[in-house]
């Protein structure tokens, strides 16, 4: 593995569509440090093209069909031939098509609402698995029934 390296997320399951930043953690003395990206040290590259996309500028991963794919970070340092290259750090993307939601109410999971109070409605998507979907920070997304 690269030094002390953590890729965050290291595994993803997403609609197609769907933005996520990729960050990068470093571990000193014990203590988790964000590593600023891009970086002119760590080089990012991704497996299947067609799958996903890495915007190296803001680090962020796009996915854009359905399968499977691989995110890997090398130290460009270690790129010399004469050197033995480490383990490559990789995170796993896995691109699914959303099947069916689940809603719950925030603070007391009770639909039995009170007029004048403020609640949190939560909305977590799965896929045909029952694997829940990161569905990225989005305000609105569009709802079809297929008949």
């Amino acid at each position: 593995m690269v030094a002390s390296l953590h890729l965050d997320p290291s595994e993803a399951f997403i609609p197609p569509g769907t933005v996520i930043p990729l960050k990068l953690f470093q571990m000193k003395h014990g203590k988790k440090f964000q590593i600023t990206l891009p970086s002119s040290i760590y080089e990012f590259s991704v497996e299947n093209k067609s799958v996903v996309t890495y915007d190296s500028q803001q680090s962020e991963v796009t996915s854009v069909d359905f399968g499977d794919t691989t995110i890997s970070v090398t130290d460009k340092n270690c790129l010399d031939e004469l050197e033995e290259q480490p383990e490559a750090l990789t995170a796993r993307f896995y691109v699914r098509e959303p099947k069916y939601l689940s809603m719950s109410v925030f603070p007391y999971k009770n639909w039995a609402l009170i007029m004048g109070k403020t609640y949190e409605i939560q909305v977590d998507v799965f896929d045909s698995k029952n694997q829940k979907l990161y569905i990225g920070d989005v305000s609105s997304y569009g709802i079809s029934s297929c008949s």
